[in-house]
């Protein structure tokens, strides 16, 4: 109905005024085309707070808890979970709930005790700058009363924490944590003994793509040549092997780079080039390993670091 002239001290006496207002009609066939007129109407529906009813709700008791799932490969990270909560009063109750990330990679548990109402939203973000994708891992959800141990809460969302943006529900998409881009890492391996060579081991809740290794091999005076050579296994089971271009003799230094796309050579400057195979994911508890045939006890390794995209990977029941 269209808005009649005039002031009015209520909505109820406007309301009477419209009732003598004559609706619009549609003009006749071939007559001009009338002007338009702003068409108003006041609310059908009133809300009453003794009888909440909303739309996208997420109903919940007294007995349900808020419980989020914490993974992360950094310890001391400030994160934080908000959440709005519609209560049965018509007041709305929000909250939000700091918490500290440990850098183990392993499944920590944080909860809030609910109080009835409908859960309108549940946002998880950043307390701080530099948090990075693959860092902390975060999978918030409900605990209903009377639910085994072993069962998990009904998800919510989740994902990586970035320090940029948040992500929650109902307005984020759910994600897998080894999909999308990892955490690029350097990771340094200590100098083994003299004599001795080098293995570096995927951690426990990580998953891996192995993008180059680097090391210098230093060779003391006594005859032989050395031959360097690239494994990964399993923990058990050879996976693979990359043996560098050219042997090693005595009394020397030489870098030893392996990346995919390089060439299996010796540069200029007598270092050595060797590929690795393409796109290599590994799991947790696989090993790279250095294995120098002919190594004698005066010859050190140093300098050892490896180039990694790291995902977080909680175990099936963490």
């Amino acid at each position: 109905m269209s808005t009649p002239p005039g002031s009015y001290d209520s909505l109820q006496a406007m309301d009477q005024a419209t009732q003598s207002v004559v609706p619009l009609t549609a003009p006749a066939s071939g007559a001009a085309d009338q002007p338009s007129s702003i068409i108003t109407q006041l609310p059908a529906v009133n809300f009453d707070p003794n009888s909440v009813a909303i739309h996208t709700g997420f109903y919940v008791t007294n007995d349900d808890t808020l419980v989020w799932n914490v993974h992360s490969s950094v310890t001391g990270l400030q994160c934080a979970v908000a959440a709005e909560l519609l209560r049965p009063d018509g007041t709305v109750a929000r909250f939000l709930e700091p918490f500290t990330t440990v850098g183990d990679r392993l499944d920590h548990t944080f909860t809030v005790q609910l109080v009835e109402g409908f859960l309108i939203s549940a946002n998880v973000g950043a307390l701080q700058t530099g948090i990075k994708r693959g860092m902390v891992f975060v999978d918030l959800g409900i605990q209903r009363p009377g639910e085994l141990p072993q069962v998990r809460p009904i998800q919510l969302c989740a994902g990586y924490v970035i320090s940029s943006y948040d992500f929650g529900w109902p307005s984020s998409a759910n994600r897998e944590p080894t999909e999308g881009q990892g955490l690029l890492r350097s990771v340094t391996v200590a100098n083994p003994g003299a004599g001795a060579d080098w293995l570096a081991t995927v951690p426990i809740g990580a998953r891996w793509r192995l993008n180059s290794v680097a090391g210098l091999l230093t060779t003391s005076a006594a005859a032989g040549t050395r031959y360097p050579r690239l494994l990964i296994d399993d923990g058990v089971n050879l996976l693979v092997r990359v043996d560098a271009g050219m042997g090693q003799g005595p009394g020397g230094s030489q870098l030893y780079s392996f990346a995919e796309g390089f060439p299996a050579q010796t540069t200029a400057d007598g270092n050595n080039l060797a590929p690795l195979p393409a796109n290599n994911r590994l799991m947790e508890g696989w090993r790279v390993l250095m294995t120098t045939q002919g190594i004698l006890g005066g010859d050190q390794w140093s300098q050892i670091a490896l180039a990694v995209e790291e995902w977080l990977e909680p175990s099936p029941t963490g």
